[in-house]
Order: structure tokens, then sequence, then C-alpha cells
């Protein structure tokens, strides 16, 4: 007869991670993503880690919690060429940077 394996532990950002990462106030930070990542299953080493790493370098250790969306005309074709092929076609979509 097989044994069935223990049900796993899931792995959520505590506290104590988060303050060892560099997270801004990690106790209010912790619950907030432990519930998110348990729901969306990032509940393991696997998925959690590179999760955590990219959350924490996007936001500056979720200092800063908004998208800069101020592109060029000439970015935007670069970062998205599926959606702006042309300049032109970005252009509408660019921020105007007024240079002084």
């Amino acid at each position: 007869m097989q044994t069935q394996a223990p049900p796993r532990k899931p792995v959520l950002p505590t506290v104590a991670l988060l303050g060892r990462l560099g997270a801004a106030d990690p106790q209010m930070w912790a619950p907030i993503l432990a519930r998110h990542c348990a729901a969306h299953s990032i509940d393991t080493r696997a998925r959690l880690a590179p999760f955590l790493g990219n959350t924490l370098h996007e936001t500056g250790g979720f200092v800063r919690l908004v998208e800069d969306l101020r592109y060029s005309a000439r970015r935007l074709t670069e970062v998205w060429p599926g959606r702006f092929p042309t300049m032109a076609a970005a252009a509408p979509f660019a921020l105007s940077l007024i240079h002084i």
C-alpha cells in the first residue's frame, strides 16, 4: 500500500522575511501579501521568490506604488512594437515633455 505525502505547508510572506528583504513597513505588507499570495497560489518557494523579487524591485521595497507611464513615442515603439509599430502610431499616446 502506498502512503500519501502529508499536505505541504504553504510558504507565504512573513514580517521577518519582508524585513530581511528590505521591504518598507513589513508589518503592514506581510498580511496583505500573504492573503493575496495564498489566493493566487503563490505559496511555494519557487513561486514566492520571483514574485517578491520582482515586486520589491519594481516598487523600491513597496515605496513606489504608482506606475510611471511617461513614455516617449520612441520608447513606446521599443517596448510595445506590436501595439506601436511606428512613431506615428505611438505619438498620440506619448507624453510630451517640455524641455526648458
